[in-house]
């Protein structure tokens, strides 16, 4: 079956909800014939290769719009190198459809993670930030490894609406020097300014203080040598 390159829009989230953003043309160079076919169930992950020019502002985790059918797809994974039977200069990802609740976590996620990757370090340099957990990069074999100090890693929570729950996040510094929590200390305080006593609303998310303990400091005897300044707060969600 021949196929063609299709429109799609690159979502941006914009005050809690997805909007179009850039367009783009693209298309699945390979599909499972069973996901194609059972696209609308829920139980199915419905799983491609999604091709497109590699200038097209993707990365892992993206969300793009098919205009044909409104199906939203998350890209997550890809490959540099392009298929034999591709044309040239195209980027290939793995993308699966989302839909109803987990749409919803998708746009959590992304909310906190854009929230979380906005502190900086001593020398201005921003902090990567990870969901808890899940604090790892790639080697250049593609094999998993632990991320490199510091950086920060957060819940991921999708309450009701208006619902209030408990939340935290860490930020994690490793260095030689004993009692060493100058850079903690500093995203703290940064986290500070961030979230004020009355709290913090953005694209649908209310983060609050926790009032017993908004800030602390670990530092584990056994590896002294790692350093850990802890958030409390309290999430509650607006988002309709």
């Amino acid at each position: 079956m021949k196929r063609y390159f299709e429109t799609f829009y690159i979502q941006n989230l914009s005050e809690g909800k997805l909007v179009d953003g850039e367009r783009i043309r693209g298309l699945f160079v390979q599909n499972n014939p069973r996901h194609i076919r059972e696209a609308g169930s829920r139980e199915v992950e419905t799983q491609g290769r999604f091709a497109t020019s590699t200038d097209a502002p993707l990365d892992r985790f993206s969300m793009i719009r098919r205009v044909r059918d409104n199906t939203l797809y998350e890209l997550i994974g890809d490959d540099i190198q392009s298929p034999s039977t591709a044309v040239v200069q195209i980027k290939i990802y793995s993308a699966r459809v989302i839909e109803g609740l987990e749409l919803e976590e998708l746009i959590m996620r992304t909310t906190l993670h854009d929230f979380w990757s906005g502190f900086t370090d001593l020398e201005g340099n921003p902090i990567p930030a990870y969901q808890t957990g899940q604090a790892f990069i790639e080697d250049v074999k593609g094999s998993p490894k632990p991320a490199p100090f510091p950086y920060i890693t957060y819940d991921i929570k999708t309450p009701n609406f208006s619902q209030n729950t408990a939340y935290s996040a860490d930020v994690w510094d490793k260095s030689p020097s004993v009692g060493s929590f100058k850079l903690v200390d500093h995203v703290l305080e940064q986290v500070s300014e961030k979230i004020p006593e009355d709290g913090l609303l953005f694209d649908g998310v209310w983060l609050k203080r926790n009032p017993a303990t908004f800030t602390s400091h670990i530092n584990d005897p056994l590896q002294p040598s790692i350093y850990r300044g802890v958030i409390n707060l309290v999430l509650q969600n607006f988002r309709r």
